[in-house]
């Protein structure tokens, strides 16, 4: 498919990538305690993996985050993922 669509990339590495950063934490996965847990871990996994593809500081968008949406209370949670917030 990559031959006929230019935006098809030739390889899988990003993903790749992102999926040993899991793999190696899973481990530590182990003892989040409950499902709330995991739950939370995977959703800041997810967020962290997203913000390192847009080039955006995680720490920044992690500690801004908060702060940004208790001022905005009417904007579609979209608008704050890290692809819309850069």
């Amino acid at each position: 498919m990559f031959c006929t669509d230019s935006t098809v990339p030739i390889d899988n590495n990003v993903s790749e990538r992102e999926m040993t950063r899991i793999v190696l934490n899973r481990k530590n996965s182990l003892f989040f305690g409950n499902l709330r847990g995991s739950r939370t871990a995977s959703i800041l996994a997810s967020l962290t993996s997203t913000c390192n593809r847009h080039d955006i500081e995680r720490e920044l968008y992690l500690t801004q985050l908060p702060t940004d949406l208790r001022q905005v209370r009417k904007s579609p949670l979209l608008n704050w993922l890290p692809d819309k917030w850069k």
